[in-house]
């Protein structure tokens, strides 16, 4: 194997041991059911999982089986996943953890492959909240449980440019990925901050003034306000999204201020 072909991260080899350890070819309902219980039970962590088709069921590890079979290391039909090359840079005791584990299967219940994430619906659902939430050092999955915890039915993406390099946030991989598990994804660039207005942050100043003139520009954008305001009345729950962890260093936190302010409206910030 060319060494131009080696997996980039850590996870893809991890990956490509699974299925050596699983004798080369795993159906793909099987290949999600062991890597959830390797991380539930063996301790691994290198995906996140979201309740999809009734399963725990991770999208970053569909992404990283398209990428691995780009780079020939195995061939991915309609039902399977089959290992093409043999992955010698795994230490031999995680190989054998792995194999160790899988031998155990036989042991492991259909309740515990199926030990889906619950998601209760919240007592206030009848309530017009509007959430905010950031990307920002988490994976899709765990993004994407924060929503489904909070009975969130629709995002609202106020991104100039929804774009990002991170697997799973860029407009139309979020949408689709978002529509598989029941919420629906929009986007309000008027929202959004021209990248331009972005470039030369530095200080806590910097940013406070780029805050300042955001808020100051908010009245201006009246339809798209209005969008927002009819979008949290007829779907009473849903949430805006940006990069930042924190909602008080992204311009979500001036929309979600201006509607306080504006509207009495109820805002909670996951």
């Amino acid at each position: 194997m060319n060494k131009i072909n080696i997996p980039k991260f850590h996870r893809q080899r991890f990956l490509l041991s699974l299925l050596e350890s699983a004798g080369g070819t795993l159906s793909k309902i099987e290949f999600q059911n062991r890597l959830f219980l390797l991380h539930q039970k063996a301790g691994f962590s290198y995906y996140d999982f979201v309740p999809y088709n009734s399963r725990s069921y991770s999208f970053q590890a569909d992404s990283d089986i398209e990428k691995l079979q780009n780079l020939g290391w195995i061939q991915e039909t309609d039902k399977q996943i089959i290992l093409l090359e043999s992955i010698s840079s795994r230490t031999d005791s995680e190989k054998s953890k792995i194999a160790f584990f899988l031998k155990q299967l036989p042991c492991i219940t259909n309740k515990e492959i199926s030990n889906l994430p619950t998601y209760k619906s919240c007592s206030n659902k009848n309530n017009c909240v509007l959430f905010t939430i950031g990307y920002e050092g988490i994976s899709f999955e765990s993004y994407a449980n924060r929503l489904l915890e909070n009975n969130i039915r629709l995002l609202c993406d106020v991104r100039k440019n929804p774009f990002s390099r991170k697997f799973g946030f860029s407009k139309n991989i979020m949408s689709n990925l978002l529509q598989k598990i029941g919420i629906e994804y929009q986007h309000i660039p008027a929202l959004g901050i021209v990248s331009a207005a972005r470039k030369n942050l530095k200080t806590k100043a910097d940013y406070s003034q780029l805050f300042l003139d955001y808020e100051a520009s908010l009245p201006q954008q009246k339809d798209a306000l209005k969008q927002l305001t009819d979008l949290i009345k007829n779907s009473r729950r849903i949430a805006i999204t940006c990069f930042e962890k924190e909602h008080h260093q992204c311009h979500r936190h001036c929309i979600s201020d201006y509607l306080e302010s504006k509207n009495n409206q109820k805002v909670v910030h996951l």
